[in-house]
Parts: structure tokens; C-alpha cells; sequence
């Protein structure tokens, strides 16, 4: 008796070793499976939040290009007149500007982005300009200081909420 019991523990011990090895490396499989999707989901994300960094980056700069487009505009010759006064008052002046060039000051193109203008407000020795990109609508209010030869561009920019650009007159966007 005491034979046949070590054979019945042996016979069973065997059968319960034999039976690990394929749940085991299921398991190791599934973790190892997991593992691989989490990195691969957090070198996606990463990616993704690169391309909306460099993104962003090339708006702004768009934004800053198209302020200097303006400022190039500004600073040519009869359009003091109308920079002394707000965007909104620029209609009425054409008696008081007849050198003055709204449409230029109004829109614009740097390469191949188009620019309208939202807003000019002077006050004194400054000036804050709203701009906005045409084929996005990303919209940024920008400072300018007047020196000797125009106004010159000052450091930073306040991204404003998007325009929707078309409601804009097709005769302030058209070059």
C-alpha cells in the first residue's frame, strides 16, 4: 500500500507540473503584449504632442510675420494720416488721407499665408495690433512701438480666440 500511494503522489505531482508551462507563458505573453501597446501609445501621444508643439510654434510665427507685414506697410509713405487714428475710423478719413493706402494696411500675404488686419488702436508712442491668419482663422493681438522710421514690432504676442474669416468682405481678403 504504502507503493501504490507514492505512485498516486508521483502520478499526481507530474500532471500538475506538466500543466504550468502553457498558462504560464500565456500570461508572460499578455504582459509582455500590454507592456509593448503602453509604449507604443506613449511614443504615439509624444509624437502627436511634438507635431502640436511645432505647430503652434509656425502659427506664431506666422502671426509675428504677418504683424511685420503690416509695420512694412505702415511704414511707407502717406500712412501716418491714418495711423494716428483706430481701424474703425480709417472709412471716413479718405478726404484727410487722400495718400494714405487703407487697402494695404487692411490685408496682406507673407510667402503664402494671407493676413487681414482685426484691429489697429494707437496710443502715443505705442500701438496694439489684432491680425488674423486667412486660411485658419488663429487670430493674435500684438504691441508696436513707434521709432523714427515706423513702428517697430515688440517681443510676444496673445494668441486671441479664432475668426471666422469668412465673414469677411471678399474685397479686404483678395490681394
Amino acid at each position: 500500500m504504502h507503493v501504490s500511494a507514492s505512485r498516486w503522489h508521483l502520478s499526481h505531482h507530474h500532471r500538475r507540473k506538466t500543466g504550468f508551462v502553457l498558462p504560464l507563458a500565456l500570461g508572460t505573453s499578455v504582459v509582455l503584449l500590454l507592456g509593448s501597446a503602453s509604449m507604443h501609445s506613449l511614443a504615439l501621444h509624444g509624437r502627436l504632442r511634438a507635431r502640436i508643439d511645432v505647430q503652434q510654434h509656425q502659427r506664431r510665427d506666422q502671426l509675428r510675420s504677418a504683424a511685420m507685414a503690416f509695420a512694412a506697410q505702415a511704414a511707407a509713405p502717406g500712412q501716418d494720416c491714418l495711423l494716428a487714428w483706430g481701424a474703425s475710423h480709417w472709412d471716413g478719413l479718405n478726404r484727410i488721407c487722400p495718400k494714405a493706402d487703407l487697402k494695404a494696411l487692411r490685408a496682406g500675404q507673407v510667402g503664402e499665408t494671407r493676413w487681414r488686419l482685426l484691429d489697429w488702436q494707437p496710443n502715443g508712442e505705442q500701438a496694439q495690433l489684432q491680425v488674423v491668419l486667412v486660411s485658419s482663422g488663429s487670430a493674435a493681438q500684438l504691441l508696436l512701438r513707434r521709432r523714427d522710421t515706423g513702428f517697430q514690432l515688440r517681443q510676444g504676442l496673445q494668441i486671441l480666440p479664432a475668426v471666422d474669416v469668412a465673414k469677411t468682405s471678399p474685397d479686404e481678403v483678395a490681394l
